[in-house]
C-alpha cells in the first residue's frame, strides 16, 4: 500500500502518492561469549570509599625522665617515646630527651600541644620530691654533720602543704617551683583522662607532694 493523507484546503490542489520503499532488515549480531554471562554488578576499579587511615603509633610520655630508663624499656617494646626533663638534668639520658623547664608556661604549652596531637598510650610523671621529702624531718647523723653535711629543715607540713611560713628566699623559690610542677602534673592528668590513656605519678609514699597534688 501507500501512505496517503488529505489535508483540508480551498482552491486547486494536487494529490501525490509516495512509492513504497522496502527497508532492509537490521543484521542479527550474536553477543560475544564474554557478554553472554555478564554479572549483574560490574566491579569498580576503585573502592567506593577511601580506606581507613593506618592507626597512629602509640606514644609513651615520661616527664622528669632523668636517665630515661622507663622510656628505654618502652622503646625496646617498639613504643614511640617522648622523654622530657629540665635543661639542668643531672642524669645522663639513655634516650633522646626533650629539654624543657616545665615551671615556665611556654614550655608547658609546648608539651601539652605535642601530647594533644599524639595517640597516647600512657603518661608517667616522676615528680621531684625534694621540697616534700619527710627525710627533712629527721636529723642528719653527727658523723655526717661533722663532715659538713647541713641539716635541712622541713619546707612543708600538714598545716602548710604549699610551704611553711618564714622560708628563706632560696627555700621559697624551690617551694614555688615545686608547687608549679605539681599544678602542671594535675593538668597532665586532666589531659590523660580526656585522651583515655594511662597515667601514673612516682613519689615516696609519705611525701608531702601527695598532699600538694590533692590540693591543686
Amino acid at each position: 500500500g501507500s501512505w496517503h493523507k488529505t489535508m483540508p484546503w480551498e482552491g486547486d490542489r494536487t494529490e501525490s502518492e509516495l512509492p513504497e520503499v522496502a527497508l532492509p532488515e537490521p543484521p542479527t549480531v550474536e553477543p560475544a561469549a564474554s557478554q553472554q554471562e555478564s554479572p549483574a554488578v560490574v566491579p569498580c576499579a576503585v573502592q567506593a570509599f577511601p580506606p581507613e587511615a593506618p592507626p597512629a603509633r602509640p606514644v609513651f610520655c615520661e616527664v622528669f625522665s632523668g636517665s630515661g630508663r622507663l622510656s628505654s624499656a618502652f622503646r625496646a617494646l617498639g613504643v614511640q617515646h617522648v622523654a622530657v626533663d629540665a635543661p639542668f638534668n643531672r642524669h645522663k639520658p639513655s634516650v633522646d630527651t626533650w629539654a624543657l623547664d616545665l615551671t615556665a608556661s611556654d614550655s608547658q604549652r609546648l608539651l601539652l600541644e605535642r601530647l594533644e596531637q599524639s595517640s597516647l598510650l600512657a603518661i608517667h610523671v616522676s615528680l621531684p620530691c625534694g621540697t616534700g621529702s619527710r627525710a627533712r624531718e629527721r636529723p642528719v647523723p653527727k658523723a655526717l654533720r661533722g663532715k659538713g653535711v647541713p641539716q635541712p629543715r622541713p619546707l612543708r607540713s600538714a598545716d602548710h602543704v604549699f610551704g611553711v611560713p618564714n622560708l628563706s628566699d632560696a627555700e621559697q623559690a624551690k617551694v614555688q617551683a615545686a608547687n608549679e610542677l605539681a599544678r602542671f602534673t594535675v593538668e597532665l592528668f586532666a589531659l590523660a583522662d580526656r585522651k583515655g590513656c594511662f597515667f601514673s605519678v612516682e613519689n615516696p609514699e609519705n611525701s608531702w607532694m601527695w598532699a600538694v597534688l590533692a590540693s591543686c
